[in-house]
């Protein structure tokens, strides 16, 4: 069965995972998609275009390549997990910062590949 895909008999499901052969189930649908199901669906669709969209160019498919120590399978299942998971803002640094235009505040934050963009929005205390 090595490299089987498919279904049988519309029960059983044989799939590939990590270069081994997996027999399964056939997994069931729900009748009736709640408001929440459609918003994490919306989501998710919004993540595979993403997704799609990183790898196919090479330069940025390159920085969602898995090492041999990641979780990973794929660029595209790191780039899936990247859109999902939203970068996580270690640090910020305001000492620059006094109120004026272009003064400058910097902000680490970490992702599962490399973080492009953050924005900030600064309020006053009053809101």
């Amino acid at each position: 069965m090595t490299g089987a895909s498919g279904m049988l008999g519309g029960i059983v499901v044989y799939r590939q995972f990590r270069g081994k052969t997996l027999l399964c189930n056939r997994p069931e649908k729900c009748p009736v998609i709640t408001a929440h199901q459609q918003k994490m669906k919306s989501r998710f669709l919004e993540a595979v275009a993403f997704a799609k969209k990183m790898i196919a160019d090479p330069e940025t498919k390159a920085l969602y390549q898995p090492g041999p120590d990641s979780k990973f399978t794929s660029a595209y299942a790191a780039a899936l997990a990247d859109y999902l998971k939203r970068p996580v803002i270690d640090d910020v640094d305001a000492s620059g910062y006094c109120g004026n235009e272009g003064e400058v505040i910097v902000v680490k934050a970490s992702d599962i590949a490399r973080t492009l963009t953050v924005d900030v929005t600064i309020v006053s205390i009053d809101g």
